[in-house]
């Protein structure tokens, strides 16, 4: 996914926060409606994929998302009305058994980076059931990679089998870039794609730059789970990929109008509602989030980027801490909590009290220790505990 409008350490092309999408699976024949003039332009745009895609090729690019030719042939035989090759969509995307999901870094990835990635399969794995691991012998596996050509990321959509790429530019290791693509190869499309989008959203084709029209294309067989969601982390901004950027690619309908300014913005926090609840109805439910902090970790049960998810779902919530001093970041009398990106913020009078964790070993406090020396450069400009409601506090 390349980001034609990076305004923020998340992403700004691709997503919202609110979930779900779609996963894009067969047994989701219905809902494939559009307009003519929907049609049109998509079957165009599909026929100019498809017919680039080389002799022998598996795959084909759909911005950042990698899909089966044969689901290309598929989706554009289903627009134009003819005949539907059912065997090309026999299993559809296929997701991850059990949950069980193994990876490899490869050499260009940093140790700041796998750091970034694990953070970010991590926010996935807090809410559904998910297990990344380091893969050992496993024939199918996600292979990290840091691809230099990139500003945004590229990836498989769902478990295409072997050794799939999942790449990240150099500028992009953020947790919404890495959560979205970790959302694709999860077995999630673009939201703006999915099946049902022209009941929400109309897109402005004219307004897309050249060559970019089939980062809109509809997708007439997907799995939506939920309610259409502007929020999710699978998401495009109103103008992504715009031939003017005062020019919009996405508009809600009226009815949703609110949702023009932030559709797509991929943060705080990055997981929208619906984001977490589809990818459950998938997967199955993980252990989930609370209000106590029991490690240091940047995401997972138990961190305080969980404990924050909770907030947000729960007003009124106050934070405690519980965290036992054998933790790895217990250090020079304080618990060191070194998250890789932007904390979600607090909201819905959300009291964040440090002061609550058992162990007092610095008499004059802090007792927690907020550290953003794990975070990327600068120039990102990522923020520390960020205050957006009302009747909020922090202390210790």
């Amino acid at each position: 996914m390349n980001h034609p409008n990076p305004v923020r350490p998340s992403f700004t092309q691709c997503g919202l926060v609110i979930l779900f999408l779609l996963f894009a699976v067969t047994r989701a024949f219905s809902g494939a409606t559009a307009t003519s003039p929907a049609v049109d332009w998509n079957v165009a745009v599909l026929d100019q994929v498809i017919a680039g895609v080389p002799a022998g090729e598996k795959y084909a690019r759909i911005d950042d998302m990698l899909v089966p030719v044969d689901y290309l042939q598929y989706w554009r035989s289903y627009l134009a009305g003819g005949p539907q090759p059912n065997s090309a969509f026999a299993s559809g995307f296929t997701m991850w058994p059990s949950g069980n999901v193994y990876y490899a870094f490869d050499a260009s990835v940093t140790a700041a980076n796998q750091k970034v990635f694990l953070d970010s399969a991590a926010e996935w794995a807090t809410f559904a059931n998910l297990h990344f691991m380091a893969r050992s012998t496993q024939a199918d596996y996600i292979l990290v990679t840091n691809n230099a050509s990139l500003s945004g990321g590229l990836s498989v959509v769902g478990k295409g089998g072997g050794a799939q790429l999942l790449q990240i530019g150099p500028t992009s290791w953020v947790h919404g870039v890495v959560v979205h693509e970790i959302g694709h190869a999860l077995g999630l499309v673009h939201e703006h794609q999915r099946s049902d989008r022209d009941n929400y959203v109309t897109i402005n084709s004219n307004n897309v730059a050249a060559g970019q029209l089939q980062n809109f294309v509809l997708l007439t067989t997907s799995q939506n789970k939920g309610p259409y969601d502007f929020l999710s982390v699978m998401h495009y901004y109103h103008n992504a990929f715009s031939v003017n950027t005062a020019l919009d690619t996405i508009v809600p309908h009226s009815t949703n109008s609110q949702y023009l300014n932030i559709m797509g913005q991929r943060f705080d926090p990055v997981l929208s509602t619906n984001d977490r609840a589809g990818m459950i109805s998938i997967y199955g439910a993980g252990p989930g989030a609370s209000s106590v902090v029991t490690n240091t970790a940047d995401s997972g049960p138990g961190t305080l980027r969980a404990a924050l998810y909770y907030a947000y779902d729960h007003y009124g919530t106050t934070i405690t801490f519980n965290i036992p001093n054998t933790d790895s970041g217990f250090s020079n009398n304080v618990f060191n909590i070194l998250p890789s990106d932007a904390l979600p913020s607090l909201v819905n009078a959300t009291i964040l009290d440090g002061t609550s964790e058992p162990v007092k070993a610095n008499a004059n406090g802090p007792q927690i220790l907020i550290n953003g020396v794990s975070c990327r450069a600068p120039i990102l400009f990522v923020n520390g505990l960020q205050f957006k409601g009302t009747n909020c506090a922090a202390r210790g």
